[in-house]
């Protein structure tokens, strides 16, 4: 497995938008790297990423694009943040 991409996403009822997004490689080897990146965008893009262009932080989210080798396959994966610790974390933060 790699992740080809990160992307924060501005999210509506109708509607995703992509925000950002910031090409990386990881192997599946690298399993802790991944979970690492994903708190450090949380942390640190998030909250100022929403301040930004004045939306709620609830309507993000982080996709990743995800690319599985074993079965030759793509992949864009929804990470829903709103009760992640890094999140909580970053809104006390402000």
């Amino acid at each position: 497995m790699f992740v080809v991409s990160f992307n924060i996403m501005f999210k509506d009822i109708n509607k995703k938008i992509i925000l950002t997004e910031t090409p990386y490689l990881f192997v599946n080897e690298n399993l802790r790297n991944i979970i690492l990146e994903i708190r450090n965008i949380i942390k640190e893009d998030m909250i100022s990423i929403a301040d930004e262009i004045n939306i709620p932080v609830s309507k993000i989210a982080l996709g990743m694009t995800i690319i599985n080798t074993t079965i030759d396959n793509t992949h864009f994966v929804e990470v829903n943040l709103i009760n992640t610790r890094e999140l909580k974390i970053a809104i006390l933060q402000r």
